[in-house]
Formats: C-alpha cells, structure tokens, sequence
C-alpha cells in the first residue's frame, strides 16, 4: 500500500514540489539537533575507545545486498531513464554522452540500446565485455585529465562519483571543456563526506558520523581489532556541502544552472544532539551535516 501511494505522489506531483516540501518537513526535524549544535563548544573533539565500542553494539549492520548483475543493470536502466526525465524534449538531440566514474559501463551499455553513443571513463573498474557491451567505448582515465578534444560531447554525466574525485574543481573544468556549447552536464552523487554515511564504511563501522565522533587513528586500529576492512579514507576528496556550493559558483559566465536539489536526510540527527560538541570542531555550518546527496544539472552557456 505505501508503495502505491509513494508512486501514486511521484507521478502526479511534480519533483520540485515534492524536494521542496521534503526538505521543509526534514529542516523542521532537525530543529533540537541544531539547537544543541549552534550552542556547542568546539572541544572535546573525539569520543574516546570505549564509545568506540558502545555506539558499534548499538547500531547494527545493514542486510546484505545480493546486487546481482541483474540487478544492476536495472539500476543502469533505471539512471537512463533519470538522464532521459532531466533532459526532456531535447533527448533526440542528444546522441554523444561520457560517464564519468563508469564503473562497469552498464549505463553506457544501456545509452547504447537506446540508440546513443557512449564513452564512459574510470581509473580502477572491470568493464563490461560481451553482448551488454555493445559498441560502448570504454578507457581507464582520470576524470581530471580527459583526453578528449574540446566540445566533443553533448551530455557528461557523473552518478555517485563526485565525492571521490581528489579534484572536483579540475573535473568540472575538464567538463566544461569538453561538453559542446549548449551541451549538458548532469552529476548525481553522495553522501557527502561530514553527512551520517559519509566515511562509506558502513559495513565495518556500523555508526553513523563515525568520521566526525572518532579520529582517524581510532577507527582504523579497531578495524584492525576487530578483523574488519578499514575504511578507505583515501578514497574520498572530504569535500563537504560548502565546498560544492563555492564550486558551482565559480563559473557564472560559463554554466547555467538549469535544476539543482540538495537532499537533506535527518537519520541520526539524534547524535548530534547527544555530541554537538564533536561536530562544531568539524564544521562551523550545520548543513555540511545533513545534506548527504547533491543532484546537479548543468547547461555550458554559448560564449
């Protein structure tokens, strides 16, 4: 019944409307949280081993996913048709298209049985072969690096690659130099680094904000301890919600912003409350802290 009624909402009331009163309705919810937060003194910056191990009992591990390839190429389908809803009108126009951050390439490989051509890019991923590969072009590169001629693309698109890039600013340069006057650039990514899941170790530290309750040092040796895969700290730029807003301001001349959502997640705002001292040594702006997701669409402008 509730997914009924949730897909009965997303079909006739509109996205913005519904980002909009989502996000009022989760601000509202953090009103305690912030409250303890804005009136918090910047020390102690930790918590000690020994809460290490408490919240770690408290908070227990996700379900284990199965995702099966079958799984994910429905995944890739499903962020197709999210490319299609975004761009609208204009999809016939709109035929050469990089992925950034590709993965396997399952998306390309989906563009490419919608009839699109397809680049996709990425540094560590096994891509895919066989008959899901079609004629998709794939290369391992450096999103900071592209080695593409300029304007060689319509649409450049990024799906939960943002947040590991070591330089979001180089990337977003590259993007600009190569997407075609009038082309696009879309990036949907998170969760942002000072967000609840922002460390992605949820699989071996089970508590959220861990990065911001415990220091670095801390959790790796009780990873050790424990025999669990620590977190990979070195993968991620820690850029928060701040310095992607100074980001997109960088290039008013250049990129028009056609659609922009920052989702705010309220899940675990409680240790906040309960430690606001730990996360004002962190960030000065209570925001960096729920705001996990960022959904951009950008136009590159003619001039």
């Amino acid at each position: 019944m509730k997914n009924s009624v949730r897909e009965s909402i997303k079909r006739f009331v509109p996205k913005e409307l519904r980002y909009r009163l989502k996000n009022i309705y989760r601000n509202l919810k953090t009103f305690k949280a912030r409250k303890a937060f804005d009136a918090a003194v910047e020390s102690p910056e930790w918590l000690d081993s020994e809460m290490l191990e408490y919240l770690q009992d408290k908070y227990s591990y996700p379900p284990a996913s199965s995702y099966t390839l079958q799984d994910r190429k429905k995944a890739a389908d499903e962020r197709v048709a999210a490319i299609f809803n975004t761009i609208g009108s204009e999809a016939p126009k709109i035929n050469r298209f990089l992925d950034l951050g590709c993965s396997e390439g399952l998306v390309c490989a989906a563009l490419e049985r919608c009839g699109k051509f397809a680049v996709g890019i990425d540094l560590t991923a096994l891509f895919v072969e066989g008959p899901d590969r079609n004629a998709a072009f794939f290369s391992r590169m450096d999103a900071s690096r592209l080695a593409f001629t300029d304007g060689s693309f319509d649409f450049i698109f990024s799906f939960a690659s943002f947040e590991h890039f070591n330089d979001p600013r180089a990337v977003i340069e590259e993007c600009i130099r190569i997407v075609r006057p009038g082309g696009y650039i879309y990036l949907h990514f998170g969760p942002l680094y000072l967000s609840h899941y922002g460390l992605h170790a949820y699989r071996s530290i089970t508590i959220p904000y861990c990065q911001c309750l415990f220091d670095k040092e801390a959790l790796i040796i009780f990873c050790e301890k424990k025999g669990l895969k620590p977190p990979a700290f070195d993968s991620l730029n820690q850029w928060t919600l701040e310095n992607f807003r100074s980001l997109w301001k960088a290039y008013p001349s250049k990129l028009r912003r056609v659609r922009y959502y920052e989702y705010i997640n309220t899940d675990h705002v409680d240790l906040i409350t309960s430690y606001p001292y730990c996360f004002k040594s962190k960030t000065q702006y209570f925001h960096n802290l729920i705001v996990p997701e960022i959904e951009v669409l950008f136009q590159k402008t003619a001039c």
